[in-house]
């Protein structure tokens, strides 16, 4: 199994290395269709844009430019279909995403791809798995991408039944902009979700980087775990429905999705890992090594291999009793090299 995917996602690379240039844009163009598309048919408010035209148009346009592209022709797009339903709630769509994309491009600018996604999630009943693809592929910081998302969501939601049904009755200006601010600052459900999508990017950052083995697979898991007790908990606080058997079931998704996408970002092998002391004349080093399961693992003598001045390797001790006091024959002379080097530089 291990061979097959680590075989497979050689193979991806070197397509990718040899055509990017034509699949970045064709990727683009995809990806801009898809959203495009999908605001028409969710909004669809303003009918000189809900055209499959226009759309062909913007996706070309957005084939060219940067991922950000996409971002703001998606912003500009959900407001003219605000525009579309009522003058109150375009302007307020427009004070919205304009807060939305200066916190965007001020904290997160490379999340992109994460903000156009995450009201794709929502629809598919599967919002936990963008703010899992963050924690494990970003930092922290892209909790903010996790509530821009969110926030998006809810208000195109609440765009789509609030908005809309305010106009259906002949409600005031005033009314429907009412109805808007409680839908989205109100609402115990809106800031439960962007709670719950903050906690698990911090948690899957956090149990990632804590360096255990599978690390990776165990931080997805931490992740959907917060995320299912902060919405159901919440809900529950709140006195909010939940479909509890689809939450769980779009959760699970979730995690089996983000599961075998780190399988592609990441192949340690955890077997071949290696504790190390190194030490120079002010400080000691403890390094652990965990090599790449596609890594060609060069065999060297212990006398043919490189060794900076002022550096010292060493049993690990506590932290490495398995090491011997000698250097091991068929250790890697690459990496174990560059290791040196790098902490020399430091």
């Amino acid at each position: 199994m291990k061979t097959t995917i680590d075989g497979l996602r050689r193979k991806l690379e070197i397509l990718y290395a040899r055509y990017d240039i034509y699949l970045l844009p064709a990727l683009k163009f995809l990806l801009a269709l898809s959203v495009y598309l999908g605001i028409n048919r969710f909004l669809g408010y303003m009918r000189p844009l809900d055209n499959i035209f226009v759309v062909l148009v913007l996706a070309l346009i957005s084939a060219v430019l940067p991922l950000n592209g996409v971002v703001l022709l998606s912003f500009l797009l959900c407001t003219a279909h605000c525009f579309g339903l009522g003058l109150e709630v375009g302007a307020f769509a427009a004070v919205l995403f304009l807060l939305m994309a200066l916190l965007y491009f001020r904290f997160v600018p490379g999340d992109a791809l994460a903000l156009v996604l995450t009201p794709a999630a929502f629809f598919l009943r599967m919002p936990c798995a963008v703010p899992l693809a963050l924690g494990l592929i970003r930092g922290p910081v892209s909790a903010v991408s996790a509530i821009l998302g969110t926030a998006a969501w809810k208000f195109l939601d609440i765009v789509r039944t609030n908005a809309a049904a305010a106009y259906e009755e002949d409600a005031n200006g005033l009314a429907v902009l009412s109805r808007m601010g409680s839908g989205l600052f109100r609402d115990g459900q809106t800031w439960i979700l962007m709670l719950a999508a903050a906690a698990a990017v911090l948690t899957v950052v956090f149990v990632r980087k804590l360096g255990a083995a599978y690390g990776e697979i165990i931080a997805v898991a931490a992740g959907c775990g917060v995320y299912l007790i902060l919405v159901l908990g919440g809900g529950a606080f709140v006195g909010m429905p939940m479909p509890v058997p689809v939450l769980i079931a779009g959760t699970a998704g979730a995690g089996v999705i983000v599961w075998l996408m780190s399988v592609f970002v990441y192949s340690p092998d955890y077997e071949g890992s290696t504790r190390l002391q190194f030490e120079d004349d002010e400080f000691y080093y403890y390094v652990k090594a965990v090599p790449k399961r596609d890594t060609v693992r060069k065999r060297t003598s212990p006398g043919s291999r490189r060794r900076d001045p002022g550096h010292t390797l060493r049993s690990a001790g506590p932290l490495g009793a398995d090491i011997p006091e000698e250097e091991p024959a068929d250790w890697e002379a690459d990496y174990t090299e560059g290791l040196e080097r790098t902490l020399k530089d430091l």
